[in-house]
């Protein structure tokens, strides 16, 4: 497990790196200090995508902290990480754990229902920058220099084992990587066991 966590780190890694290239190529960066997008109640992860939040909270004993609020809160729910008034990046309080949806909803390319590729632009971003959006719509080679979304999400899920690969919550997926890696990860010093850390 250990092993695949690292291979996962390495995936985000390389989304960060082609999403923020290509929201930087094309100036379709997220506003400043905007997290419109978590705000849904509808964002999904797998458990095994959480599992870097999960090790970074129990590496920093905010597990039982983090763990006792899910308890309390209604599934599904705006993500736990999603703290609007703390002026974070992305307004996220563990930012560098983020799942995969959470790195690509900005700008990324999907697929319209005759399979054919297309540029998704958050709404904040469409508003501010509609006449550039169309202009890069009109383009496949521009589009299809944009991160595919059902590519990274397939290859999280091809990497995941199977039982923790299902889209769920992101809060109960947050919740049951907890229980997970507390099961997998057991403590038995102050520096835990050797785990991928975190960025």
């Amino acid at each position: 497990m250990i092993e695949l966590l690292g291979k996962l780190e390495e995936i985000f890694i390389q989304i960060e790196k082609e999403a923020k290239n290509y929201q930087q190529t094309e100036s379709l960066l997220c506003p400043p200090g905007c997290g419109l997008c978590c705000e849904s109640h509808e964002v999904q992860a797998c458990v095994f995508e959480m599992m870097p939040a999960a090790i970074y909270l129990i590496q920093n004993y905010l597990d039982e902290k983090y763990y006792s609020l899910l308890e309390t809160k209604p599934i599904p729910e705006i993500c736990i990480f999603f703290e609007p008034d703390k002026h974070l990046e992305g307004c996220c309080s563990l930012y560098s754990k983020r799942a995969v949806i959470c790195r690509l909803f900005g700008a990324s390319r999907v697929r319209d229902k005759y399979g054919n590729p297309r540029l998704s632009v958050c709404k904040k971003i469409r508003q501010r920058d509609s006449l550039k959006i169309e202009e890069i719509s009109k383009s496949q080679d521009r589009i299809l220099l944009s991160p595919d979304m059902e590519f990274w999400h397939r290859t999280v899920l091809n990497l995941a084992p199977p039982e923790y690969s299902i889209l769920m919550p992101i809060n109960q997926a947050l919740k049951e990587a907890l229980q997970v890696c507390c099961w997998e990860f057991p403590f038995s010093g102050p520096n835990g066991p050797d785990l991928p850390k975190a960025a």
